[in-house]
């Protein structure tokens, strides 16, 4: 069976744009720096060359990986009204307890999670913990650094 990835819709579309990006860009700029080295180089020992060829074989593999992606994706949406409890896609804004510190995540599938954007896998102990669960909710969660205790401020 294969796997199937839950994500957003803007996920989707950042998927294809770094698809185009390696296919239409990318992919031709390597191509073309090998042209030009293999022209002035002594193929057994030019990095450059080599290094190129090891860029051309990375590409090509997340180029895979994307097509691998996109064509198994899920998609989840998130509708406020709709969907009161926090489901992946869900924009949540929390407390932590007892000091008071507030933060603000989006609830997205692995492949999108970007933590320094806030965006947090569905996967992780806090996405975990938070899915299910609705505005005014106190949750416990359990993650590596300990347990956590958060008030959801709100969910969107």
């Amino acid at each position: 069976m294969l796997q199937k990835y839950p994500m957003t819709l803007e996920g989707k579309k950042k998927l294809e744009e770094e698809l185009n990006y390696l296919k239409n860009v990318r992919q031709q700029e390597i191509t073309e720096e090998i042209k030009r080295l293999r022209k002035f180089c002594d193929f057994e020992e030019d990095k450059c060359f080599s290094e190129s060829l090891e860029q051309q074989s990375l590409v090509r593999e997340r180029i895979k990986d994307i097509e691998e992606i996109l064509n198994n994706i899920e998609l989840v949406y998130s509708n406020s009204e709709l969907h009161e409890a926090i489901i992946i896609g869900s924009t949540v804004k929390f407390m932590e307890l007892p000091n008071g510190s507030q933060e603000i995540y989006t609830i997205v599938s692995p492949v999108e999670a970007n933590p320094s954007k806030n965006k947090i896998s569905v996967e992780s102990p806090i996405g975990r913990g938070l899915l299910g669960h609705k505005e005014s909710d106190n949750v416990q969660i359990e993650t590596p650094a300990g347990e956590v205790n958060l008030r959801i401020l709100e969910v969107s």
